[in-house]
């Protein structure tokens, strides 16, 4: 009988399926390097969420520890400074705390809930925010018996190595009202921001509180 021919695939067809198999390869590759990169991302802005979260716990309480503080302002700490103070001066013990690291505001902050500013309880386990206060101002009026007090807070939300923190910080003033020697200040008492104005010894409106509260804040 006759020999049937036998079709043999030519080289173009070898190359062309080697360029397809090739290119579904790297397609597969990529798109396997773009799912772990997404991933990634979405890891690194929920961990960041959190810190900024913490940093906001942090900074609240902080502020809410000086402004509702009912006796005089806290004593600032000018000199030989350790942990665990309360009130710094501006610019002490750096002037940039939002670029220091984890374990630098371990060791010079206040943890939230210290029982040296207010104690509280974190609530979520995990590292511990810290803030860190520092008065920056003191303002007098000299028709009055009231002084502002302005303080500079940031808190710190961080992981538990020593990486970068989230750093959140805010502006406050206090206003304090004084038998009339500003620079007395174991005889001041804080008032509330609910009140309007502050009264004189004959009852009557002596000072608008102009500042009182929050004044500012932003994410460094």
């Amino acid at each position: 009988g006759a020999t049937l021919p036998i079709n043999r695939p030519s080289g173009t067809a070898l190359l062309l399926s080697l360029l397809f198999l090739t290119a579904m390869t790297l397609f597969g590759l990529v798109n396997a390097q773009s799912g772990f990169l997404h991933r990634q991302v979405l890891l690194n802005y929920r961990q960041q969420q959190t810190l900024l979260d913490d940093a906001q716990a942090a900074l609240h309480w902080a502020e809410q520890a000086l402004l509702k503080r009912s006796g005089p302002p806290w004593p600032v700490c000018a000199d030989g400074c350790g942990p665990q103070t309360a009130v710094w001066l501006s610019d002490q013990p750096t002037p940039y705390p939002e670029r220091q690291n984890g374990q630098w505001w371990r060791n010079s902050a206040l943890p939230f809930g210290s029982a040296r500013l207010s104690a509280e309880t974190w609530p979520k386990s995990g590292p511990v925010p810290h803030a860190l206060i520092q008065e920056t101002q003191q303002l007098d009026r000299a028709d009055s018996r009231v002084s502002t007090i302005f303080y500079r807070i940031l808190a710190a939300g961080f992981a538990s190595g020593d990486e970068q923190p989230a750093v959140l910080e805010s502006i406050i003033a206090v206003p304090y009202r004084h038998p009339g020697r500003a620079d007395d200040r174991k005889q001041w008492s804080a008032l509330p921001c609910s009140a309007s104005k502050a009264i004189g010894d004959a009852g009557r409106d002596i000072y608008p509180l102009e500042f009182c509260g929050r004044l500012a804040w932003r994410y460094r």
